[in-house]
């Protein structure tokens, strides 16, 4: 009988709060429901193979997080910083990076679904074959950002 990952990882749940001297720390492979995070620098935190969902880190300096393979779905990143995060082969699903900065993020095979990047800096930003669906890059500023190959349906750019 075929086994779930998700049945034996730790979850973090209900208005939980993570510690903002936590910097560098490996969440990987945690379930993260309903986090609420603000004002508070994360550097270097490792996520990958995560699923963070419902969550909010809003104002948070997340520069050099990695985030690749993991499974964000209705998060509020607002005004965050991601310089130098790494998204590769994550899938994104109702996420709000508006106003945040991205400086350099990799999203490089990602899946971004119902995301904003409405007024972010996403400048040298790498999304090389990654799959954009209903993306809003209103107001972002993309200069030398790389969306080769990738798949663009239904992106505002305007």
């Amino acid at each position: 009988m075929p086994q779930t990952l998700v049945s034996y990882q730790p979850e973090i749940q209900k208005e939980s709060t993570l510690d903002p001297r936590l910097i560098g720390v490996d969440f990987s492979c945690l379930n993260f429901a309903e986090v609420r995070v603000c004002n508070t620098r994360c550097r270097w935190l490792k996520l990958r193979f995560a699923k963070l969902f419902n969550s909010s880190f809003t104002e948070v300096d997340l520069s050099y997080a990695d985030f690749a393979f993991t499974h964000l779905t209705q998060v509020d990143f607002q005004k965050s910083c991601f310089d130098l995060a790494n998204f590769k082969k994550s899938k994104l699903e109702m996420i709000n990076f508006s106003r945040a900065f991205l400086y350099r993020a990799n999203f490089s095979e990602a899946l971004l679904s119902s995301v904003s990047f409405q007024g972010a800096n996403l400048t040298e930003a790498d999304f090389t074959n990654a799959v954009l669906h209903n993306v809003d890059l209103s107001g972002a500023f993309i200069a030398n950002a790389k969306f080769t190959k990738a798949q663009l349906k239904e992106v505002k750019f305007n």
